[in-house]
């Protein structure tokens, strides 16, 4: 009998213990959801700061749970998140012009392009944009090249040398340690699984994948040439030569 009542009293001692537990989580959750964020003023003759020092998705994650409001989850810093705020910010009689911080923007080509023709957008309205970086990574200065001003730390660096990309093979790998991939491929161009079957780049994969990069770097150098007002060809020798590594030479 003694074991029995040990028994039940753990049993009904871990009942209450959920129960209370869940009450005050409930509780918890209807006070942080009731409260309200607050509320950006902007004030008059103010300057929007986009600080590009997050990974760039395309949408802002976003997990709402009703009834535990204290668990949903936000992510402001998608990318149309960031084009809604220039194109509002546009239309803002009290925000006079944006300037960009930002470091080694993490969004791919595409994503830098869709914000780079926003701050163009933005241009248009006849209101500023300023940049500052310690360093320009070359995506960095494609998105900053829209700027009004570009400043960067006088010992800082710059990379822009053109676009370029590196494959490993493993065919010699294989052979050493024993190992064979089972491969299936049919057409000239299919060089998703080459590496398994070479040592080196087909000349079919190296004129598509050519293609493609001479593609984007031709669009990168005109819409750069196009903002600051330096030729295409300039820009191909600075790039072939290395001219922009540091403040000085930018």
């Amino acid at each position: 009998m003694k074991f029995l009542r040990n028994v039940l009293s753990t049993i009904v001692g871990l009942f209450l213990f959920f129960v209370i537990g869940f009450f005050l989580l409930a509780i918890l959750g209807a006070l942080l959801g009731s409260s309200s964020e607050d509320k950006v003023i902007v004030k008059d003759n103010s300057v929007l700061e986009l600080k590009l020092d997050f990974t760039i998705k395309d949408y802002a994650a976003k997990t709402l749970y009703k009834d535990y409001p204290f668990l949903n989850e936000y992510d402001k810093n998608g990318l149309f998140n960031l084009i809604d705020a220039i194109e509002y910010a546009a239309t803002d009689p009290k925000i006079k012009g944006i300037t960009i911080d930002n470091n080694f923007i993490s969004a791919g080509v595409t994503q830098t392009k869709a914000l780079r023709d926003a701050l163009i957008n933005f241009k248009a309205s006849g209101k500023f944009i300023t940049s500052y970086s310690d360093i320009y990574t070359q995506k960095d200065y494609y998105l900053n090249s829209v700027a009004d001003t570009i400043y960067m730390n006088p010992v800082g660096m710059m990379d822009f040398k053109g676009l370029y990309t590196e494959r490993l093979y493993y065919k010699d790998f294989q052979e050493k340690t024993g190992l064979k991939m089972e491969v299936v491929r049919l057409g000239e161009y299919k060089s998703a699984v080459e590496p398994y079957l070479e040592n080196e780049m087909s000349d079919a994969n190296r004129e598509q994948i050519s293609a493609y990069l001479n593609g984007i770097w031709s669009e990168i150098k005109s819409e750069i040439s196009e903002s600051r007002n330096v030729s295409v060809e300039d820009l191909n020798t600075i790039a072939d030569s290395l001219l922009a590594r540091t403040a000085p030479l930018a």
